[in-house]
């Protein structure tokens, strides 16, 4: 970006506008004013360094957004002319030199977020006010979630969009991540207990709306204890995936309650690891209570046949409780305490079995524990 000057006769027009093609800073004409000249190039001097200042906040502006991960474009409306920065160019895999028009720009768009980008760009044109939004964009097979926000400008000779996008896909995986490790279960990625108590209390709102029948199946595996200590907990960790498993086979033909609750397209409800060797499963649509002993006794028949792991060929069963909504109780809490309560009521009777609820085993479990609490008191 050396300053160049040319000089040129008074009506040389065409050699000025080549030297202005190949680089040329500014020309003076013939005869020359050799006391203006000095200004002439003090005033070229000043221009050249002001646009190298210019170049290089571009730059850092340029690098700044890039570590950012950060880019703005322009739609204009009257001339259909899409305008990109570095970063927004490598954020949506377009290149704005090759003429890319609004459609391809919605072709990088994820299918199913197209619609609303659409909607959201018209909208912000028509009403004349600012859009945001969060989308996902496909860029070289890869899948990023940018998030924009649009807003209209007219400058009197034209008008249009613009927008400032930023990638924050690394943000949204933590966000993923953060969620499945506080709602699911780390050994069989089952929802875990804060995510069926959150999502059972929708589901029996529902269930309340549409006179629904759910039961609520609580199952404990019998004597687990004794894989973890004889076998590891490496195993019993195993172990633990592999009922997982045989429980959404015994499950899989039976018509069960599916919630909206995801982080990802599979992500719901059904069955749940409370903790340790305990399991809950969500029935419904189910003509009766009693049909629900159907799936209980297809549980244990399946879980009586002998897995192998690591070599070991081990046999589970499993104590299991029932209780159903609204025929036990009116709430979430109580169908979980009730089937848990039916649950150690079958462990007490001998294991390997299913109990259903009724109302009597709290106040036998009460009375249990009262009398457990006078113990203790006498004896201190």
């Amino acid at each position: 970006h050396v300053p160049v000057l040319m000089m040129t006769g008074l009506d040389d027009v065409e050699s000025i506008d080549h030297a202005y093609r190949v680089g040329a800073t500014d020309f003076v004409t013939k005869p020359i004013n050799y006391a203006v000249l000095p200004r002439r190039v003090q005033y070229m001097h000043r221009a050249t360094a002001t646009a190298a200042e210019l170049r290089e906040s571009s730059r850092r502006l340029e690098n700044a957004q890039r570590m950012a991960s950060l880019g703005h474009w322009e739609w204009l409306a009257n001339t259909k002319t899409l305008l990109c920065s570095a970063e927004a160019e490598r954020l949506l895999g377009i290149k704005t030199e090759t003429n890319y028009a609004f459609p391809e720009l919605l072709s990088r768009v994820h299918d199913q977020d197209v619609e609303e980008v659409s909607n959201s760009l018209f909208a912000c044109l028509a009403e004349k006010q600012t859009h945001e939004n969060i989308f996902r964009v496909v860029v070289d097979d890869e899948i990023l979630f940018l998030h924009q926000e649009v807003e209209f400008f007219s400058d009197g000779s034209a008008e249009g969009v613009r927008a400032t996008i930023q990638d924050i896909t690394k943000l949204r995986i933590a966000e993923q991540q953060a969620h499945r490790s506080t709602y699911y279960d780390e050994v069989t990625n089952l929802p875990n207990r804060l995510l069926l108590t959150e999502e059972l209390d929708r589901v029996l709102y529902a269930a309340r709306k549409n006179d629904q029948l759910i039961v609520l199946l609580a199952i404990d595996l019998d004597e687990f204890k004794r894989v973890n200590d004889s076998l590891g907990h490496s195993v019993g960790d195993k172990v633990l995936r592999n009922v997982s498993d045989i429980l959404r086979d015994s499950v899989r033909h039976q018509s069960l309650t599916s919630t909206n609750h995801k982080i990802d397209d599979s992500g719901d409800i059904v069955i749940s690891r409370m903790g340790g060797d305990e399991f809950v499963i969500v029935l419904s649509d189910l003509r009766s209570v009693e049909d629900s002993a159907i799936v209980a006794r297809r549980i244990q028949q399946n879980l009586n046949q002998a897995i192998t792991i690591e070599g070991k060929e081990i046999v589970l069963s499993c104590s299991i409780g029932i209780s159903a909504f609204p025929n036990d109780c009116e709430d979430a809490e109580s169908l979980l305490k009730n089937a848990v309560s039916a649950m150690n009521h079958a462990k007490a009777a001998g294991r390997d079995r299913y109990q259903f609820y009724n109302s009597s085993m709290n106040a036998r479990a009460f009375e249990r524990l009262s009398m457990e609490a006078n113990l203790r008191k006498a004896l201190e």
